[in-house]
């Protein structure tokens, strides 16, 4: 059933399996075992991008801050200059 929606409405199995459950759709059982699979699919990708950080010199992941959250936190405080009549942006 989850896979289904996922294709449907164009998110992942685990998304779709989620919100199934939040409807009450399926049992915390179908749940864990959505998980699992998506947990299996993705260990060698999450192995892969732990020796990628690795090599991340300033500490931390490299994609611990992505583009969106960069772009909010921007958006947040050119607002915040405007608010207070400067256009200036002081990081």
């Amino acid at each position: 059933m989850a896979k289904t929606v996922a294709e449907n409405f164009k998110v992942s199995a685990l998304a779709a399996g989620i919100r199934l459950k939040t409807l009450g759709l399926i049992s915390d059982a179908d749940l864990e075992g959505i998980s699992h699979r998506k947990d299996r699919r993705w260990k060698p990708n999450r192995e892969e991008q732990k020796k990628k950080d690795e090599d991340w010199p300033h500490g931390g992941s490299a994609r611990d801050l992505g583009s969106s959250y960069v772009g909010t936190i921007a958006r947040g405080f050119w607002k915040t200059s405007e608010s207070i009549g400067s256009k200036r942006v002081t990081f």
